[in-house]
């Protein structure tokens, strides 16, 4: 079981760190990236008025396993790092970087957040 793909059942959902593997890490940020790629494209597609909930809060909301594996990579990797875990950051590196071009680049998304902005400036 990959402990990034779960929730954390620790106390103050400090991560387990004594569970995670070196094996753990790219399995995670794949899914982390595909479950967020998911959660845009249900943004995307929605068919409810642009709003702050529907659209802005439901962007960041977006990404929760990829938050906590980047996290926990980061850190442990910039405090304990060996080369295992520097070939992991050299494979996902330019994965992430497609991932927040994917989104950042994403003109329909950009469309839905335009029209909750344009809203907001006739309020």
């Amino acid at each position: 079981m990959n402990p990034f793909l779960n929730e954390y059942i620790t106390p103050y959902e400090v991560p387990p760190f004594d569970d995670i593997k070196i094996s753990d890490y790219i399995p995670a940020f794949e899914a982390g990236i595909q479950e967020q790629l998911d959660e845009i494209d249900a943004i995307v597609k929605s068919y409810k008025e642009p709003d702050f909930k529907n659209v802005i809060a439901a962007l960041d909301r977006s990404g929760g396993v990829l938050r906590k594996v980047r996290s926990v990579f980061s850190g442990v990797n910039s405090a304990n790092t060996n080369d295992s875990l520097q070939a992991i950051d050299r494979e996902i590196t330019p994965k992430q970087t497609k991932h927040s071009d994917d989104i950042y680049l994403n003109m329909e998304l950009f469309a839905k957040v335009k029209t909750v902005y344009e809203r907001h400036e006739r309020i």
